[in-house]
């Protein structure tokens, strides 16, 4: 066994685990290189089987079933290649997985981008589900944020608790169901983080808690996003009061500027004296009008006509300085 090993894979390291494993299979050379020669049919490269070397340790036919029914399920050979360790797991186990999954309402295209749940323990993935149900996630938002079953249920309970004790209530965390999978330290940070800047930024001590509970999302969004979007609205002074301008970037709201003074201000036909007062023209119809951020250059280009006729009634009003 020991010398098929360094034959084929002369130039890896394999585990003692695998080795052991191999070893204790009682499995002959002949089928070493026959499930060999299967993963390398597959596609894996021999750092790769080096890695899952315990599969040489197994049934070819199992690893041929296994592969044969990921195919059927959607994966494809990379796929695969990057899950090598299902081609290893029990039959049964794949398919009692997949029909547990199924019945949540994911489809075969779902499943196969989170192939990984294929090959958990079934009673994990039943715990997972359980838990998620209990604090009021349908069906439907669980198959949505499928990768939290992968997720180990004591994270999913400390971030439950940590956003419980932050003032979420059961129905906003169920909304925000994605914060459940994240590291619990790293929501914490963020929380600290975003207090701090928005207490700086703001009088209210009270109003970077405020806006936290009414757009829990933003706990989702990197320290880093988070303070280039407060000083990008500063800087403009646009009003954040609702949180909602907080949770885009500035590099795509400032497509939208751009487009808007493309397309409703005519900003490459006025005269160049005319552009200053062209560009505050727009802001401050924008201040006015902060939904129109939140949209995409898709939905204002459907509503464009429409917006031109408010901007044309806009700028007969008194310009605002700002």
């Amino acid at each position: 066994m020991a010398q098929v090993l360094e034959k084929i894979l002369k130039e890896y390291q394999v585990r003692d685990f695998s080795k052991d494993w191999i070893k204790n299979s009682a499995i002959d050379d002949n089928t070493i290189k026959a499930t060999y020669r299967i993963l390398k049919r597959i596609g894996l490269k021999d750092s790769r089987i080096a890695s899952y070397a315990y599969l040489l340790g197994m049934n070819p036919d199992t690893i041929e079933i296994n592969y044969q029914r990921l195919l059927d399920l959607g994966l494809n050979d990379n796929k695969i290649v990057t899950y090598a360790h299902l081609l290893g797991r029990d039959p049964d186990v794949i398919e009692i997985n997949y029909q547990r999954l199924l019945s949540l309402g994911l489809n075969d295209s779902k499943i196969a981008s989170h192939s990984q749940l294929l090959g958990m323990n079934p009673d994990t993935i039943e715990r997972n589900y359980q838990r998620l149900s209990n604090l009021g996630l349908s069906d439907n938002k669980i198959a949505t944020h499928a990768h939290l079953l992968c997720r180990d249920s004591n994270v999913i309970e400390r971030n439950y608790q940590r956003l419980l004790n932050l003032g979420l209530s059961d129905n906003k965390i169920a909304t925000q169901a994605h914060l459940l999978g994240r590291d619990p330290d790293t929501i914490e940070k963020t929380y600290q983080n975003h207090i701090g800047l928005l207490k700086t930024n703001y009088q209210d001590c009270c109003f970077g808690k405020k806006i936290l509970l009414q757009q829990a999302q933003l706990l989702g969004i990197s320290p880093e996003t988070f303070e280039a979007n407060i000083q990008w609205l500063a800087e403009r002074n646009f009003d954040y009061c609702n949180g909602i301008l907080l949770g885009t970037k500035p590099q795509t709201k400032r497509k939208k500027l751009a487009w808007m003074l493309r397309e409703l201000f005519d900003y490459r036909k006025v005269s160049e004296y005319q552009r200053k007062e062209t560009i505050r023209s727009m802001y401050n119809f924008v201040r006015g009008n902060p939904y129109l951020i939140l949209k995409s250059i898709k939905a204002l280009e459907k509503v464009k006509y429409k917006l031109r006729k408010e901007v044309e009634f806009y700028e007969k009003l008194p310009l605002r300085v700002v």
